[in-house]
């Protein structure tokens, strides 16, 4: 490996010139009665910390929203009243964070799938390697869309013509000067 020694002067000149200081940015008031809403950008940060396994509870606390919206957040939508109608930018990005979790999930299962060889099974409790294997399943399965499954059920009432009393014959039993 190499190395370069530089002096004091020249080392503190480049980290300053490659440090980078973040400012600190005031969020604005978020919700309704005119206040603006969550920024997308922000949406997406709660969404993927939520995805990734922080509590509900310390992101609203964190980011100032409800844990209602995280959890819309974390589904794709924009708020509560949109839960089931994820669309847009922060469905495609929750949808994209969702796949990065499964495909490491998936690539960690087959890893452990990979080392239960028989070797390992002597020497090694099989148990061990069968829970990490069972637990990453859990994973990609929790990750994995869920397929919603219609059932088209067509029911048919059958509705007999209604006859009225002019398609029957008739019989007068009293002459109309009687009547």
């Amino acid at each position: 490996m190499k190395m370069l020694v530089v002096d004091d002067e020249s080392f503190e000149l480049e980290l300053n010139r490659s440090m980078r200081v973040a400012d600190v940015v005031t969020l604005p008031a978020k919700g309704r009665n005119g206040a603006k809403a969550t920024p997308d950008s922000l949406r997406k940060l709660i969404a993927h910390d939520a995805l990734n396994g922080t509590p509900a509870s310390e992101l609203a606390e964190a980011y100032g929203v409800s844990e209602s919206s995280v959890s819309a957040y974390k589904n794709g939508a924009s708020s509560t009243t949109t839960y089931h109608e994820g669309k847009g930018e922060l469905k495609d990005f929750t949808d994209m964070t969702r796949d990065k979790i499964k495909n490491r999930a998936q690539n960690k299962l087959l890893l452990a799938l990979k080392h239960m060889t028989e070797d390992k099974i002597k020497e090694v409790k099989p148990i061990e390697l069968s829970t990490i294997a069972a637990n990453m399943s859990r994973v990609v399965e929790k990750m994995s869309p869920k397929e919603q499954t219609t059932v088209n059920n067509n029911i048919v009432f059958y509705s007999p013509k209604q006859i009225s009393k002019e398609n029957y014959e008739t019989i007068d039993v009293m002459p109309d000067n009687m009547r």
